[in-house]
C-alpha cells in the first residue's frame, strides 16, 4: 500500500507508518510512536472512516458523541503523505473524535475525490460491518439523539446481557448503541482512558 520502504515518518512528529490490507481487502494501518501512551506490544489505536463530505459526517458525530473534535484539518497533503497512502498528489481533511477511550478518525480525500458509497446492505441481511459504542443509559441516550434527529433502524432488543439499538451514519455506516447489564460481560470499564485528548467526560483537559 505504502510507498518506499516502510514505515514512513511523517515529518518528525514522532510517529512512523506502514499500511496493508487484510484477506478481506480491508486497508489497515500500523504505527509506531517514539514515546507509546500504552503499555504491551500492541493495541487499538483508533478507527478511520472515510466519507465524501467531512461536514456532514462530523456534524453527526458531533450529536453522537456530545463532544467537539479535538483535531480537524483541510489541507493534509505533501510528499511525505504521497508515500504514507501510495498515491500522488493526494490531499485530504480530516477530523479526529475522542471518544474517552477509542478515537475515531473521519477522513474525505479531495483528490483524489472520496466517491459516495451507495446504498448500505439492508439490515435485514447477514454480513454488514458496524462500529458498536457502548452507553450508560441507554433509553437516555436514545431520547436524547432522537430528539436531535437521529433515526433508528429497530427497536431495543436484549440478549445474553446485552440491550442493544441500531442507527446509520449520513454515510450509511452502521453505529449500534448497548448497554451491558449486570449480566454481561465486562464493557469499557476496564479500558484505559485517552485522557490526554478532550473526550464527552472530559472536555476540558488540563494543560
Amino acid at each position: 500500500m505504502s510507498k518506499g520502504i516502510p514505515p514512513i515518518d511523517l515529518n518528525g512528529q514522532g510517529v512512523v507508518y506502514g499500511y496493508a490490507r487484510d484477506a478481506d481487502n480491508i486497508m489497515f494501518e500500523i504505527e509506531q510512536l517514539d514515546e507509546p501512551r500504552f503499555e504491551g506490544s500492541i493495541w487499538i489505536a483508533h478507527i478511520a472512516l472515510v466519507t465524501p463530505d467531512l461536514d456532514q459526517s462530523v456534524a453527526f458525530y458531533r450529536k453522537l458523541f456530545g463532544v467537539e473534535t479535538y483535531g480537524y484539518a483541510n489541507k493534509v497533503m505533501g510528499e511525505r503523505f504521497d508515500e504514507v497512502t501510495g498515491i500522488p498528489n493526494v490531499r485530504i481533511r480530516v477530523a479526529w473524535f475522542n471518544t474517552g477511550n477509542m478515537i475515531l478518525e473521519i477522513w474525505e480525500y479531495v483528490n483524489p475525490k472520496t466517491e459516495h458509497p451507495g446504498e448500505p446492505l439492508p439490515f435485514s441481511k447477514i454480513g454488514y460491518n458496524k462500529i458498536a459504542l457502548e452507553v450508560g443509559d441507554l433509553e437516555a441516550e436514545q431520547h436524547r439523539l432522537e430528539s436531535m434527529g437521529v433515526e433508528y433502524l429497530n427497536e431495543p432488543v436484549e440478549v445474553n446481557g446485552v440491550t442493544e439499538i441500531y442507527t446509520r451514519d449520513p454515510d450509511g455506516n452502521l453505529i449500534s448503541l448497548v448497554k451491558l447489564n449486570s449480566s454481561a460481560a465486562p464493557g469499557v470499564t476496564n479500558l484505559a482512558d485517552i485522557s490526554w485528548l478532550p473526550s464527552p467526560s472530559n472536555p476540558m483537559p488540563e494543560r
